[in-house]
């Protein structure tokens, strides 16, 4: 889940399973554990996306899940989440506070 502050609700501008994420801006590949990853990008997220900014290389682990922020980058914050293997998903959101939640099925 990603809490987000401010005004506006984020959106989803891509959000896909892949072989290699890759950074906004420069196109380095980005290190996320996993033989499938996650590649999403939420976008109305100018700059600090929350009170606690994501900054960019952070790995978070979630079960199986390796969760790396790649930071925020004109209007757009990009996550990816490595897996063992591709899966299904949804992703949501809440109010109040604004939070998007990315449902991995097991």
């Amino acid at each position: 889940m990603l809490e987000f502050s401010g005004e506006g609700t984020p959106g989803v501008r891509h959000s896909a399973w892949t072989d290699e994420a890759v950074e906004q801006g420069r196109g380095l590949p980005i290190q996320v554990e996993g033989g499938a990853v996650l590649d999403l990008v939420i976008d109305g997220t100018p700059m600090t996306a929350s009170n606690t900014p994501y900054p960019s290389g952070t790995h978070t682990r979630a079960g199986d899940l390796d969760i790396v922020s790649d930071g925020s980058f004109e209007d757009n914050t990009h996550i990816v989440i490595g897996a063992p293997t591709a899966r299904e998903f949804q992703i949501g959101f809440l109010s109040n506070p604004v939070r998007m939640v990315i449902d991995i099925r097991d």
